[in-house]
């Protein structure tokens, strides 16, 4: 499912989590509890929703999240990191996270908890519109994907975009018109989301004003 791996892309990123749990975050219990500690994440539920149009796009789903160690210490540590990084997160398509319950489990030979979160997915929100804006902090945001850049400000540029995949071929260029002061923004066509099949690629983003000309460059994650 890609909810869980937007869990897992979220704990994955989290450097001080992953150096817990040594890089051990899998979404199913290793047979053996030789490599511990490790953590684990699964879906155990999903429920849609609707409204007076039909079908909404918003999904709720229960996430499971264990955490196995040797010692009680150890996983107290490992689910207190992981609360930090899920707990009220919300990017992309994950409206809203939050932990309902955390229960203690037994296994042989060492420690293990559970907790049990509740994300809300929106499946409407696609990378296939990528909405690139300069907010009052100079930033350039990258709706709906997982990487952001930063740059100068530029006013009254022409402001163009190209997107390369990891073998520095253009798979699609555009411009970004002049929305307001330090404001840019640019939508890709429907159409050209067949054309985005890859899990990764490279944005260049080129502003020419009068003062100069400024590139901006980042590496961006698709989430679907």
């Amino acid at each position: 499912m890609l909810i869980d791996r937007i869990i897992y892309a979220r704990l994955v990123a989290d450097t001080r989590l992953s150096n817990l749990v040594g890089g051990r975050i899998v979404p199913t219990t290793p047979t053996v509890n030789s490599n511990l500690p490790h953590l684990t994440y699964s879906t155990v539920d999903t429920q849609t929703t609707s409204n007076n149009d039909g079908a909404s796009s918003l999904e709720t789903h229960t996430v499971n999240i264990i955490a196995n160690a040797l010692t009680v210490n150890e996983v107290d540590e490992i689910l207190s990191q992981v609360k930090n990084t899920l707990h009220g997160y919300r990017a992309g398509q994950v409206r809203f996270a939050k932990l309902v319950s955390y229960a203690d489990l037994a296994i042989e030979n060492g420690s293990s908890a559970q907790q049990t979160y509740s994300v809300i997915q929106d499946s409407e929100v696609l990378s296939r519109i990528i909405n690139i804006t300069r907010n009052s902090d100079k930033v350039i945001t990258l709706r709906n994907l997982t990487s952001s850049l930063t740059g100068l400000p530029v006013d009254d540029a022409t402001v163009t975009a190209i997107v390369e995949n990891l073998e520095d071929d253009t798979v699609y260029s555009f411009s970004l018109p002049f929305v307001s002061t330090g404001g840019y923004q640019g939508t890709l066509p429907a159409a050209t989301t067949a054309t985005f099949s890859d899990s990764q690629y490279t944005l260049t983003v080129t502003a020419v004003a009068p003062e100069g000309t400024v590139t901006l460059r980042a590496d961006i994650v698709m989430l679907n």
